[in-house]
């Protein structure tokens, strides 16, 4: 261990024997420190978890009006502690460490002990901090020997804007808080719902997204290609065009058509983002996925227009925050979609878990995952394998909504 190293781990002793003197939860093992970074006389960031049912981790902490955590930064010297939620997943832990700033993608590589953060240009100022404070801290707190902010220009895929009002108010109802979605590129939000040459469009619209989202995933940067259904006409290529036109920085360079034939080119950037893009494109491939099935079922677009969402950030009290891939207010009842990389993401003790909890228990929550899967159920989540495509997650609603 180096010289700094030791600085380091004295620092954090410091502070974890600081918390233990003045949380009587952290004390007694109620509350436990899952991660602390700290760069000595600039500021702590420590994440922390609670063992017990119906025990508030960070309040703990923080104590009443604030109370708790004065008295540790006072034995710190003044320094400023943020207690913060512990979370399994890196990026959210990241997301947590590096507010206000929002985290729009992360690249890591455990290996090298380095990371890259995209936050919008704007707020590259708030994760970076006053001299470079808030990013240190953030990357130790993380285990990071290096920790990267890279500005992310804005695009209308990653562009927050309000909740359609009918949505909104069914999950306010719940007591779940909507902070903001994810908006496609206006034609491609409605132009999904309206869907004005019925299916076949939105079935192709589908087929890109699985090729978007593979050659994101892969890193491959060749250009791909796929057949297109009788009856496909130039109107048709016009719609997809428009509606892709707002994909153009996160990844989608070119579509042409030649012949009958769908010509998709990648844009080069498209490996230096790709655990980001792959699940932005999941999201979306998610929402398609949705609204595939609730127009098989009879829900009409004019409809859906007010009562459907992509992307939804929501704030469940006391557990932090979810991005729903999708959601949908239908009559009196909640449709929430969320995609995870398997089903433990939805297990005891995660956010999705206390989002099931919020959810009235007519309500349908689904829980997306691209391998496919048997009929199962997980913490109240039915579990829908993507990869069986839309029939399978058509099955889930019919028992759970039915049709309008």
């Amino acid at each position: 261990m180096t010289g700094a190293e030791v600085a380091a781990h004295d620092a954090e002793a410091e502070l974890l024997t600081a918390l233990a003197k003045h949380v009587p939860e952290v004390a007694d093992g109620q509350v436990v420190v899952k991660a602390v970074g700290r760069v000595k006389g600039w500021g702590s960031k420590v994440a922390v978890a609670a063992t017990m049912p119906g025990v508030d981790a960070v309040g703990a902490c923080i104590g009443e009006r604030a109370e708790r955590v004065r008295a540790v930064q006072q034995e710190m010297g003044g320094e400023i502690v943020q207690v913060l939620l512990w979370h399994e997943s890196e990026e959210q832990m990241l997301a947590a460490a590096l507010w206000p700033a929002r985290l729009l993608g992360v690249k890591i590589d455990r290996e090298a002990g380095k990371a890259v953060a995209y936050v919008p240009a704007r707020e590259c100022p708030k994760a970076i901090g006053a001299k470079g404070r808030n990013v240190r801290v953030a990357a130790r707190l993380l285990g990071l020997r290096r920790l990267e902010i890279r500005p992310l220009e804005r695009s209308p895929l990653v562009q927050r804007v309000a909740v359609p009002a009918g949505l909104a108010g069914a999950m306010a109802a719940r007591g779940i808080v909507v902070r903001d979605m994810l908006r496609m590129h206006g034609s491609l939000r409605w132009g999904v719902i309206k869907a004005s040459r019925g299916q076949m469009r939105l079935q192709v619209l589908k087929q890109v997204l699985d090729l978007l989202a593979a050659q994101a995933a892969g890193g491959e940067l060749h250009p791909c290609e796929l057949p297109l259904p009788a009856g496909w006409q130039p109107k048709d290529t016009q719609w997809l065009k428009h509606c892709l036109s707002g994909a153009r920085r996160l990844g989608v360079a070119a579509v042409q058509v030649k012949k009958s034939l769908l010509r998709v080119q990648p844009r080069e950037h498209i490996a230096e983002l790709g655990d980001f893009l792959a699940f932005r494109w999941r999201l979306l491939h998610v929402a398609v996925h949705l609204l595939i099935a609730l127009r098989n079922l009879g829900w009409e677009s004019d409809y859906l227009r007010e009562r459907f969402a992509y992307g939804v950030r929501v704030e469940v009290p006391g557990s932090g925050e979810v991005e729903l891939a999708a959601a949908a207010a239908l009559g009196s009842q909640l449709v929430c979609v969320a995609y995870a990389d398997s089903e433990q993401d939805a297990g005891e003790g995660s956010p999705l878990t206390a989002l099931r909890e919020h959810l009235g228990a007519e309500d349908v929550a689904v829980l997306a995952v691209f391998e496919p899967v048997s009929a199962a159920v997980v913490e109240g989540w039915q579990v829908w394998g993507m990869a069986d495509g839309v029939p399978a997650l058509q099955r889930i609603l019919q028992m759970g909504v039915g049709q309008p």
